[in-house]
């Protein structure tokens, strides 16, 4: 009797151990498919960025070459709308700021014109004749040549002064690139190599 009931008590606690065994299989099993799942979405992320469409409503894209073209390009397309506006549309109060904030979008450039702009004294002008710019970016044109994907741009300035207003033209190109998406570059891109093509002074015939 006493051996029976030893017997019984051994396979309790052998069917306790097997049962505490696969409730560790188990665990560690849910553990790694869940290690395994998060690894593929933080990959599947990492291979996304900001992609604005034709309304310019921002969503998340595979940047997979090839995946989706026309996206990529209305992105780049915004995002040199956006640095233009950084570095060619200003009043006293945004000047160094959006200078600033341009020199993300155009690392050399940005600098090249925050140079120039101190040469020329445009600061203490906006501050003490009431100046301010616009920008119009008129045309975007993207493709090849020599192997570098490259932006040709059509585009003017207006100055505004407090009973007249001038005209020029801005019209550069330059090669463009990616780089690695942040905060103050969310489109990846760097647009370098700027050349002027026009900055000439539009006159009014009228």
């Amino acid at each position: 009797m006493k051996f029976q009931t030893l017997i019984s008590q051994r396979s309790r606690e052998k069917t306790l151990g097997i049962i505490a065994g696969l409730s560790v299989m188990v665990s560690a099993a849910s553990m790694l498919g869940f290690y395994i799942i998060s690894q593929e979405r933080i990959e599947k992320v990492e291979q996304q960025r900001i992609v604005i469409d034709s309304k310019n409503n921002p969503f998340f894209a595979s940047i997979e070459v090839g995946l989706s073209e026309d996206r990529r390009r209305a992105q780049i397309k915004e995002a040199i709308r956006m640095a233009y506006r950084y570095v060619f549309a200003f009043d006293e109060g945004s000047f160094y700021d959006n200078l600033e904030m341009g020199s993300y979008l155009f690392p050399q450039y940005a600098q090249l014109l925050k140079d120039r702009y101190n040469d020329q004294n445009t600061y203490s002008n906006l501050k003490s004749f009431g100046i301010r710019s616009k920008v119009y970016v008129d045309d975007i044109e993207l493709g090849y040549s020599e192997g570098k994907f490259m932006a040709i741009v059509t585009a003017r300035q207006e100055v505004i002064r407090a009973n007249s207003s001038t005209m020029r033209n801005i019209n550069t190109h330059f090669e463009i690139k990616d780089v690695s998406v942040h905060e103050l570059n969310p489109f990846g891109l760097h647009f370098v190599n700027v050349k002027e093509d026009d900055f000439s002074e539009i006159i009014d015939d009228k």
